[in-house]
């Protein structure tokens, strides 16, 4: 088969410590040096094939290491990948931040996938342990009107199953208009029973239109 597509994955590095995350206990510590050299020594080695797209992903934030991540992205030209990927919790990027990935997506097509498992402030609070809410909201229009955004990721819980058929609807009341990814098997083995659980009996009490997918994702329809 064609590879299309190679990701390379960061390490357990994040600003968050969510409480689905089987690594939440180590991502607020700094890991050792030598996973981020290994990290950009990768990326850096799969430059040069024009017709695969790089993907930075993993269990860590890509853009923790936002400086090495951008000058990453501004070394990049069309030789060395056909786009790039990113999984990415965006609360640490800015404004100014989007506008330049607006401005290298011109050379090297960008898009930004956005974990991002609520819609309101209180409950992003409990699922993602931090109040970055109103910032995650900005950000998403703003990769949205750059045309950078290429689906926002929900993680079911049972903190937010409330939330769950009212998403889709939230992104578009926002003029936000993209793919909403529904994930069932996110978090540590031991909760992804209850949740499906709970997941189950919420939608026989409360039914909405799902794309069920072999990968354990849905679409909200």
């Amino acid at each position: 088969k064609t590879i299309k597509t190679v990701g390379v994955s960061i390490a357990r590095d994040c600003n968050l410590a969510c409480p689905m995350c089987y690594e939440k206990n180590l991502k607020l510590q700094y890991t050792d040096p030598k996973y981020k050299q290994l990290y950009f020594y990768l990326l850096n080695k799969i430059k040069g094939f024009s017709d695969i797209g790089i993907r930075l992903t993993g269990i860590g934030e890509p853009f923790f290491y936002k400086k090495e991540t951008f000058d990453f992205l501004k070394s990049l030209t069309k030789n060395d990948c056909s786009h790039v990927e990113a999984i990415s919790n965006i609360t640490m990027l800015d404004d100014d931040d989007i506008l330049q990935l607006y401005e290298i997506s011109k050379q090297i097509p960008i898009f930004i996938s956005v974990s991002c498992s609520a819609i309101t402030a209180e409950t992003y609070k409990k699922v993602h342990s931090a109040d970055f809410f109103n910032k995650v909201v900005n950000n998403i229009k703003l990769l949205n009107k750059y045309n950078l955004l290429a689906s926002i990721n929900f993680v079911v819980q049972p903190d937010n199953l409330h939330e769950l058929e009212f998403y889709k609807e939230f992104w578009q009341q926002q003029n936000v208009n993209t793919t909403c990814d529904i994930n069932l098997i996110g978090g540590r083995p031991s909760q992804r029973n209850l949740i499906f659980s709970e997941y189950l009996k919420y939608r026989d009490k409360n039914p909405f239109t799902t794309i069920d997918t072999l990968n354990g994702k849905m679409n909200v329809g």
